[in-house]
Parts: C-alpha cells; structure tokens; sequence
C-alpha cells in the first residue's frame, strides 16, 4: 500500500521548515492516525524506530531540526511510532493547560497577599461604614397648603445636615396618598429625592422618608412635596 504524506518539507531547509509541528499539520496528523497509522502499519520489531525519548521530544515541542522531518516520514509507515507520538502529545497539551491554571493562581494568591499585607500595614483604608438614619420630624401642620405655590405661614423649618429618618407631618386637611419630596437650591435642580405613602397616625398625616443631607452645604433649601400627579408645594427649610 503507498501512503500520501500530505505535510511537505521545504527542500531548501529554510528555518520555517525546521519549526516544530504546526497545530493545523498536528491535527491532520491525529486526525490521519485515528483513520489508518495506528492500526495499519504494524512494525513490532520496531525496525528504524526512535526511541521514546526522542518521539517524547517532538510531541513536546523540545526537538527540531532536519532529523523531525525524517522522523515524521517514518511515522506514517509506523503505527507504534504514531500511537506513542499521539500519548505523549496529549500530555503535552494537559501539562500546558495546568501550567496555565497554576500561573492564573499563583497570581491571584499574590495579589492577595500583598493587598492582605498593605492593609495590615494601614497602608489600605476602607471605606468607614455609613452613619445610620436618624429620627427627625418636620412639622408642616400650620403651613398653609397652596397647590403649586409657596407657604409661608407658621415657624421656621430646620434640618441637620445627617440621614434622616423624617416624619413629615403634613399639613391639616392632607389626605394619605402616595407623594415625592425634594430638597433642591433651585426648584429645576433637586439635590436629594425621596418617595413614600402618608398615613393617618393620630389624626394626623405623617410622611415618612429617608433623606441624606450628609453632603449639602449650611444654608437655605427649598423643601417640595407634593402628591402623586399632583403640582408641588415649596416650603423654606433651613440645613443646619
């Protein structure tokens, strides 16, 4: 039986010719094994042979030269030859594959280490835990309620500059609905926003909403309420 041997040698002996096997031509060369080299060339006094070493070489990658194309042409009338060559590429390839794994984690492992380190030394701050919500009410009950306009009737209205857990007790006559709350310098620019139902708590309608004012300067704000779908309501608060 003649056998075609598909992988051609430059004749001139360039540097191309001399590099180990490509992964296209290894794949052929698998491929071509699978069907007939492994079976069909049997050669069991192993007659013009390299020895394992060698075979282990070239599926390594660690053997080139002139003497790698002689030994391919071997391998295609040897099916020993081509069954050891194909062993030793597939531990080739798994050893390749851990090497990949162990690099990935060594340098997770050193990553690790040195920011575990630097935080030791204080040299890594994390970010302090946020203040919790604070308590606050605001009483809007002697405001007088005029849809889309200002109020100014009743006290002065202040606020700490923290988070606020506030109550808002809403003007008398205010009906538990759905509202929004700004707080803003400007009425188009709101600076902090907050959503929540009203309830009817002791006769009174209580607003209940979270509010940082951690962030804002000390100075007057305009506080908008209004009702779902409704027009806003401004009230001149004070931040402290």
């Amino acid at each position: 039986m003649r056998v075609e041997n598909d992988m051609s040698i430059d004749p001139k002996g360039s540097s191309e010719s001399q590099k180990e096997l490509s992964a296209i031509q290894e794949e052929k060369l698998l491929k071509s094994a699978k069907e007939l080299f492994l079976n069909q060339f049997p050669n069991p006094e192993r007659k013009g042979c390299a020895d394992s070493e060698t075979i282990k070489a070239m599926a390594f990658g660690k053997l080139r030269g002139e003497k790698v194309s002689s030994w391919w042409s071997h391998f295609a009338t040897c099916s020993p030859c081509t069954r050891e060559f194909a062993a030793f590429q597939q531990q080739a390839r798994a050893s390749r594959n851990t090497r990949i794994v162990v690099g990935i984690a060594a340098s997770i492992l050193l990553t690790v280490g040195i920011v575990a380190w630097l935080a030791m030394q204080g040299r890594i701050v994390g970010p302090e835990p946020l203040p919790p919500y604070e308590s606050s009410t605001l009483d809007l009950r002697s405001m007088s309620l005029v849809r889309g306009g200002s109020t100014s009737s009743g006290g002065p209205l202040e606020l700490p500059r923290r988070r606020l857990a506030l109550s808002i007790f809403l003007p008398t006559g205010t009906e538990p609905a759905e509202f929004d709350v700004q707080l803003s310098q400007q009425r188009e620019n709101p600076i902090s926003t907050a959503s929540g139902p009203a309830i009817l708590r002791d006769q009174i309608t209580v607003l209940e909403v979270r509010l940082d004012l951690t962030g804002l300067s000390p100075g007057s704000y305009l506080l908008a309420i209004r009702e779902k779908d409704w027009d806003w309501n401004y009230y001149r608060v004070t931040v402290r």
